[in-house]
């Protein structure tokens, strides 16, 4: 049986157009429900506003 994934990753292309591109919002959406609901940490590479981190709820 395989190891579950205990991490997803999420490139900083999708997050760098997360607050004007609502394809990206959606992309990210369907990494991180999965990903939470398996208990896998989620990474987003390139996070540097208040505002992705808000949408991505990844409050400190």
């Amino acid at each position: 049986m395989p190891h579950p994934q205990s991490q997803s990753q999420i490139d900083q292309s999708f997050v760098h157009d997360l607050l004007a591109g609502p394809n990206d919002a959606a992309i990210v959406d369907t990494i991180i429900a999965p990903s939470r609901r398996l208990g896998a940490d989620v990474i987003a590479e390139g996070l540097g506003s208040p505002g992705q981190r808000d949408l991505l709820d990844f409050g400190e």
